[in-house]
This record gives structure tokens, sequence and C-alpha cells, in this order.
């Protein structure tokens, strides 16, 4: 379950990204230096959506080298709660805090009330990601505090992570509720992300009740939210737990029709380490099938591909 966990949460991470021209006046011309540095962060954002991590670090560097040349406080706070989340996904704990760490800094000096919250709900992640599940809940009930004062949306993806905590903690009931008012209030703001977010958290605890085909059918729902928004990655991710949960059904050629599919979704959108770990899942299916010839093949092509 840990591992589906800090996957939910990766997605989340990414929803509650948002780009510098947010922070800017609507209709107001901006310096071609600014434009630069919003341009930056937006790219990073795209980059981060297609699984570039790196690259998108580089990209958050780049706006933030421009910002701190301008002496753009809020724009160097988005850079670094940014940079954090890519810092977090790569498991780079000591320069997330860091980043975090100055962010939340010069939020506060700010008194930026949504950028605080931000601050606050991507500490809540570190704090999880360094096994601190009663830290991670104190920064995030900060955050959802704001929110609920303030009136902003972003509460709905504080709720799934609220969720996946109770759930990783084992308070199922706790995480049920989360999800339950999570999916109320990403489905009223109509963030697509989100609401996939929630569907997802409330499939693992139908998986955890062994409610199988309930689990497969909220995975359905994700999977729909996800396509509006035709991001590869997450696309190819709701497949692949599909295909997981028919194995678990033994279904079999269910679950290789759902892994060809995400297969097929990760080669034509270039992500070659998610192509070779469906191939070798459909290898393996093929091999304890019976079905030597074909496992080879998958097998085969999974060593061209990581070449």
């Amino acid at each position: 379950m840990k591992k589906r966990v800090a996957t939910a949460l990766t997605y989340s991470f990414l929803s509650l990204l948002f780009c510098a021209s947010c922070a800017s006046k609507k209709g107001a011309e901006l310096p071609i230096i600014y434009k630069e540095a919003l341009y930056r962060n937006e790219r990073g954002m795209a980059l981060f959506a297609e699984g570039r991590n790196s690259d998108a670090a580089n990209e958050f560097q780049r706006s933030l080298r421009i910002n701190r040349s301008t002496d753009n406080r809020k724009g160097i706070a988005i850079n670094l709660i940014n940079l954090g989340r890519v810092y977090l996904e790569e498991q780079r704990l000591d320069e997330a805090r860091a980043a975090l760490d100055e962010a939340t800094a010069i939020s506060d000096s700010l008194m930026d009330q949504r950028l605080i919250s931000e601050a606050y709900a991507t500490m809540a992640k570190y704090f999880f990601a360094a096994g601190d599940n009663r830290q991670s809940m104190d920064s995030l009930k900060k955050g959802m505090e704001i929110d609920q004062r303030e009136g902003f949306k972003g509460i709905g993806g504080k709720l799934n992570l609220a969720g996946f905590i109770y759930m990783q903690e084992g308070e199922l009931t706790k995480a049920e509720a989360s999800f339950n008012e999570a999916l109320s209030k990403n489905l009223a703001s109509e963030d697509t992300i989100e609401t996939a977010n929630s569907y997802r958290g409330m499939a693992d605890l139908l998986e955890i009740k062994g409610m199988l085909r309930d689990a497969g059918e909220s995975i359905e729902k994700a999977l729909d939210n996800d396509k509006k928004d035709g991001v590869s990655r997450r696309i190819a991710t709701d497949l692949r737990r599909l295909g997981s949960l028919a194995l678990k059904e033994n279904d079999i050629n269910r679950a290789l029709g759902y892994y060809l599919r995400s297969l097929d979704v990760d080669i034509n959108s270039g992500d070659r380490a998610s192509a070779a770990a469906d191939l070798e899942i459909i290898a393996g299916i093929y091999k304890k099938s019976g079905d030597n010839e074909k496992a080879l093949f998958y097998q085969d092509e999974r060593m061209r591909i990581l070449k």
C-alpha cells in the first residue's frame, strides 16, 4: 500500500504547482525579463507533468535565478516551492527541506496567504516522505485552515493528502471521510487532477476491503478525469493499476489489455523507463501463462528499450 500512496501523492503534488503568472495583474504588460521567468516556470510545470523531473528542476532554477536577480520575492517563493516538490519526487529530502524553509520564510514575510498555504502543504509532503506523519498532518491542517478561512479551492487536494496519511496510519474510517469530502470539494471546483486523486484514494480503500471490482470502477473514474487533462504519465498509471486489479481477479486477458494500453501510452509519450516496466510485467504474465515465445519477445523488447 505504501508504494501506491506515494504514487498518488505525486499527482497531488503536481496539482498544487502553480505558475508565477497567477501572481501578476491581469492585463498588465510585463518587462521581458519577467516574461522569461514566467515562461521558465511554466515550462518546468509542463516538463514535470511529462515525468522529466531533472529538466523541470533546471527550468525552475532558471526562473529562480531571474527572480533573484530582480528581487521578485513572490516569484522566488513560487520557484522554491516548485523546486521543493520536484526534489521530493526525486527523494532529495535535504534539498527539498532547504528550499521549503526559505519559501516559507519569504511567504510569511509577504503575508501572502495562498503562498503560505502552499508552503505548508508542501512541507506536509516533506514530513510524510521523511516518515513523520504527525508533523505532516500538523502542517497540512495549517494549510487547510488558511484555505477554509480564505475560500481557496486548494483544500480538496489537501484533503486527499490527509486521506492518504490516515490510510497509512490504518485509520480507514477517517481516510474514507477525508476522500469523500475531498471528492465533493474537487467536483465543485472542477479540479480534474484532484478529483482523480480522490477516486484513486477510494480505490485503495476498496481494495483493502477486498472489493476489487468496485476499486476498478473507481480507477476508471480517475482515468476519465486524467484523460481530460491529457497527461500521459497519469493515464498510464491508471491503466497499470487497472491491470494490477484484473490480475488479482485472475482475469489474465483483461489484465494484458490494460498493460498493453499502458505500454502504448508510455512508448508514444517517450517514457522509456515506464515502458520497460510495462514490458517486464507483460513478459511475466505470458511466462506464467506458459506462453514462453511471447514472454521472450517482450523481454527482448524491454532490453531493446533499455539500450
